[in-house]
């Protein structure tokens, strides 16, 4: 006669669980991110209007009075309106636009190939503000301080500016030298739609420094 064995029965069960939790972890879902859209918001050219898991290497880009939120282990991306970006895991290329980082793992930004920006101590919290106007790249240390090209340091309340390479802005009409006004908008993850963070119409940053 067999006796049931309740004990033998849940050792089964459990030797079963485990290695489909531990591989379950290991997928790069676990890993990823998730985006937080506000407005018209794409995902490689998909209109998203939902949270979206990214796993890398997506093209993110949101429209006029948009924005989007990422958050990702350790760090905090939010998009602003008419921003183009690459969602690389390890940094963000900009290509237009705005964003604002904060970050506890030293998640850097990248803008063309030559300007790279990224927290000076990448275990302590940081946040960060880096935005392109045509030729125009700046760079706001808004907490913590930033790690700038040419192993230079942006303190905290400083920034700094960039012209970017092969951009000829003297040619450009004096009312598109104007910085425009950034206005973020920021969705909390996963529900609802927040407020506005920063509005600058000012054609100067804050705290002006050029490394």
């Amino acid at each position: 006669m067999t006796i049931f064995n309740p004990r033998a029965v849940i050792c089964c069960i459990l030797s079963l669980l485990v290695p489909i939790s531990t591989l379950s972890a290991q997928t790069p879902a676990a890993e990823g991110a998730m985006l937080s859209p506000t407005g018209m918001v794409t995902i490689n050219g998909e209109l998203i209007n939902k949270s979206s898991a990214l796993l890398g290497n997506e093209t993110l880009s949101t429209g006029p009075d948009s924005g989007a939120n990422i958050v990702a282990p350790g760090s905090k991306i939010s998009l602003a309106s008419n921003t183009v970006a690459d969602y690389l895991h390890e940094f963000i290329q900009l290509k237009s636009g705005a964003i604002l980082i904060t970050s506890k793992n030293g998640l850097s930004t990248q803008v063309d190939d030559d300007l790279k920006f990224a927290p000076a101590d990448r275990v302590a919290l940081t946040k960060y503000e880096v935005q392109i106007d045509r030729c125009q790249v700046t760079v706001i240390a808004r907490s913590g301080s930033v790690s700038l090209p040419k192993d230079k340091i942006l303190e905290q309340g400083r920034s700094a500016q960039y012209s970017r390479h092969d951009c000829a802005i003297a040619a450009l009409p004096e009312d598109a030298r104007r910085v425009p006004a950034w206005v973020w908008l920021a969705g909390a993850a996963g529900a609802g739609t927040g407020a506005a963070i920063l509005v600058s119409g000012s054609s100067s940053p804050v705290s002006p420094s050029r490394p």
